[in-house]
């Protein structure tokens, strides 16, 4: 494994209305094996407590930052998240989700192995499949393999599950605009657009959840 102890990670989580899974998400962040990181943790006017919650971690842990603002939707709290980063790589986690403990060593590794803009799985635990792969399947992708993968949905689609070089979002001025469901997509194909390359694994260290009722899973709308 390379010495990649100098890069420092930015981890975007914007927060509405999770407090019930809030314990878990952030649990599973500030244990990570890599532990350059900051969490900034976006509160988008949260009528439940998930800004307390959020607010009570920061005083156990310096590496957490917490934003409290009105509400203004996902890709508005993402955008805020992604203006106070201060990492060389960033990525982001939804509220109601959680990751292994490995998520940003893995990602970064195979990063900085192939020197690419940006790295993801093509794979994720789901509360419905919950089995690791057996075999890892690692390799470098071209910007337009990887673009053409995520909207032919061969990849998850979301922003999420992957990691992103900040100074290319930065350069090229990247970020949420698209109000309703498809934003993930949207950034995540211009970001791969982007990239010098994509470096690709094939191991589980995502757990997107599916027994949400107020996500966007459970309550889809299309525009």
């Amino acid at each position: 494994m390379k010495d990649i102890k100098e890069n420092k990670v930015s981890i975007v989580v914007a927060i509405y209305n999770v407090a019930t899974y809030l314990d878990k998400l952030i649990h599973s962040l500030v244990k990570q094996t890599y532990q350059n990181i900051e969490i900034i943790l976006v509160d988008d006017g949260s009528p439940d407590e998930s800004g307390s919650i959020c607010d009570s971690y920061a005083k156990q842990d310096s590496r957490i930052i917490v934003l409290h603002k009105s509400n203004g939707g996902g890709c508005e709290a993402r955008n805020k998240g992604m203006e106070l980063a201060t990492g060389k790589y960033i990525t982001f986690v939804d509220g109601d989700d959680w990751v292994e403990p490995d998520y940003i060593e893995y990602l970064l590794n195979i990063m900085l192995f192939y020197n690419a803009d940006m790295a993801l799985t093509d794979s994720v635990f789901t509360t419905r499949d919950t089995k690791q792969n057996i075999t890892d399947d690692i390799e470098n992708l071209t910007p337009e393999r990887a673009a053409s993968a995520i909207v032919r949905k061969e990849f998850p689609v979301g922003c999420w599950n992957k990691m992103y070089s900040l100074k290319m979002v930065r350069k090229h001025q990247l970020d949420f605009n698209v109000p309703w469901s498809g934003e993930g997509l949207y950034f995540a194909t211009m970001a791969a657009q982007y990239s010098n390359s994509v470096a690709k694994g094939h191991k589980r260290i995502y757990n997107y959840r599916q027994n949400n009722p107020t996500s966007c899973l459970t309550a889809y709308d299309v525009k």
